[in-house]
């Protein structure tokens, strides 16, 4: 399990879970951040020139990227799909303090096709003042 944690301004910091522990890890800014746990010499770059070609030519959103799989969804893809594992969901939480509350969207991913209209959850911050 990753998660990627941004800030205004652009600095970046993962936090990796596996299993046992929860460990900070730099992540690259600007860019994506991409693991694998098959081929990751070759799937990496490959995601990565992926994404490079998009942030190119294309003025979507983000999540757009996200949601995209090549022709085929194979490891590969970013909506990844292999025989023994798969991309099961898109997730994102929104900590917006200036507005007062807390958001997390999350669309869940049926079999091997795209993601479903998910759902967002916003919840208030009492104490908007710690984030800042």
């Amino acid at each position: 399990f990753t998660l990627l944690t941004l800030a205004p301004g652009g600095s970046a910091l993962a936090w990796v879970w596996d299993g046992r522990a929860l460990s900070p890890r730099a992540a690259p800014t600007p860019g994506i951040f991409s693991t694998s746990s098959v081929e990751a010499a070759r799937i990496v770059p490959a995601r990565l020139s992926a994404f490079a070609a998009w942030r190119a030519d294309s003025a979507a959103d983000l999540p757009d990227f996200h949601r995209a799989a090549s022709a085929v969804a194979d490891a590969f893809s970013v909506r990844m799909s292999r025989p023994d594992a798969r991309t099961v969901s898109l997730t994102e939480v929104v900590c917006a303090p200036h507005l007062g509350r807390l958001s997390m969207s999350y669309a869940p991913r049926e079999d091997d096709g795209h993601f479903t209209v998910g759902h967002t959850w916003q919840l208030p911050l009492s104490h908007p003042q710690f984030f800042s």
